[in-house]
């Protein structure tokens, strides 16, 4: 297909991003993690298992369609977060692969940089990150989005 995802194809494209994400990982590793997809979404998108050292890692993945004046807008419902094992990959879904950043954060940290805001009365964090990011750069807070 050919253009930008659309606002209709907004799962699709979430779906697709994740893919590719646990498609980059095996390869990667060289095989060394393994990627395991539950079968209901609870905010928790894979576990990886890193055969290295046994360890499980849950993983929630973010993936956007198109950036925002450059850069990545990351909004995740509050409830989603609130296990501090949990490891948030987000980025930018592109035609053929990912962008060329991804940002990786233990949720404790992105609960800690993202702000705490409501969408329709239920409490979500938001953030985005620079797809050009300078030398020492944190991810930015985003303000409340328009309703």
């Amino acid at each position: 297909m050919v253009g930008p995802w659309t606002r209709d194809e907004a799962g699709a494209s979430g779906q697709v991003f994740e893919d590719r994400v646990w498609a980059l990982l095996a390869e990667q590793s060289r095989g060394q993690l393994h990627v395991f997809r539950p079968l209901l979404d609870r905010g928790v998108d894979a576990l990886v298992h890193r055969l290295t050292d046994g360890a499980y890692i849950p993983v929630q993945a973010k993936g956007r369609s198109s950036l925002r004046k450059g850069t990545v807008p990351l909004l995740v419902a509050a409830e989603s977060v609130a296990d501090d094992r949990v490891v948030l990959v987000g980025g930018e879904i592109v035609d053929g692969g990912v962008g060329p950043k991804l940002l990786v954060v233990p949720t404790p940290d992105f609960r800690r940089l993202a702000l705490l805001t409501s969408a329709n009365g239920v409490p979500e964090y938001a953030m985005s990150f620079s797809m050009n990011p300078r030398s020492k750069s944190i991810p930015t807070v985003s303000g409340p989005r328009n309703r």
